[in-house]
Parts: C-alpha cells; sequence; structure tokens
C-alpha cells in the first residue's frame, strides 16, 4: 500500500476579487484557474472561475469583467431565459425562469469572453434536465447548447 504526503511546501494561493470573494488557484495537468464559490453574483452562491496562463492571477482585464457582472445579472439572465423561451417554445418565460438557475460563470484568457453555464431544477422535465451553457462576449450570446 502507498502512502501519499501532502507537500508542505506549496503554499495554498488565494486571489481576492473586492466584492466578489476569494478564488483559490488549482493546478490540473493542462490547465491554470482559479475557482472560487461566491454568492455576491446573483440570488444563489454560484461557482467563479478564472483561466490564467503561466500561474499568473487573474489580470485586470479579466477581474474589470468580473466586477461587472452583479451589476448586470439581471441583464445576462434575461437574455438566457428569452434565449431559451424561444428555443421551448411549449414554456413561458416564467416557466423557464423556474426550471433554470445559474450555477457557474468562467471567465476565459485575455478575453472579454464569458460562459455561464445554467442547471435545471430538480423538478425539470427529463427531456430539459441537462446544462445550459452560454458564451456571451460583450454582452451577446456568441454560443449557446440547449
Amino acid at each position: 500500500m502507498f502512502a501519499f504526503k501532502k507537500n508542505k511546501g506549496v503554499a495554498k494561493r488565494v486571489f481576492t476579487i473586492q466584492d466578489i470573494g476569494e478564488l483559490y488557484y488549482n493546478i490540473w495537468p493542462k490547465e491554470r484557474f482559479w475557482m472560487g464559490r461566491v454568492d455576491t453574483i446573483g440570488t444563489d452562491k454560484i461557482d467563479l472561475v478564472i483561466n490564467t496562463r503561466n500561474d499568473a492571477e487573474p489580470n485586470v482585464n479579466q477581474v474589470d469583467l468580473v466586477k461587472s457582472i452583479p451589476s448586470d445579472y439581471e441583464f445576462y439572465m434575461y437574455m438566457f431565459y428569452s434565449y431559451l423561451e424561444d428555443a421551448y417554445s411549449e414554456f413561458s418565460y416564467e416557466e423557464i425562469e423556474m426550471m433554470f438557475f445559474l450555477t457557474a460563470i468562467e471567465v476565459e484568457v485575455n478575453k472579454d469572453e464569458l460562459m455561464f453555464t445554467l442547471e435545471a431544477h430538480f423538478d425539470t422535465p427529463y427531456q430539459y434536465d441537462s446544462f445550459k451553457y452560454f458564451t456571451v462576449i460583450n454582452k451577446v450570446i456568441q454560443y449557446a447548447t440547449i
């Protein structure tokens, strides 16, 4: 049996965005990103991920983009729910709003690109019970999976 020890020489890195929350640095084999659960965007806690390169902290553009999200939250959610209402014409806007909630936001490297993830509530009909992804640049949906 093998025993693994934690490398105590590696310090946990924390990056704080004022009025948003703390993000913790994660290293995966080919990915570098900062991640945290924040409750300052929207009505529930969400996963916030900021992708970086070369073990760097988030850049100024990424931080500014994240700081703008809370004030634009209602706009984004209206845009997503309207998009889903068009895709699922059998449901009203209010029904769509009850079916899905924001669960994650990912900020890409050196771009004004955001990826929003909506998750289905537990009582959503199984045909629609999947994550919905929206790639947004400059407040316009560039790509969506429905």
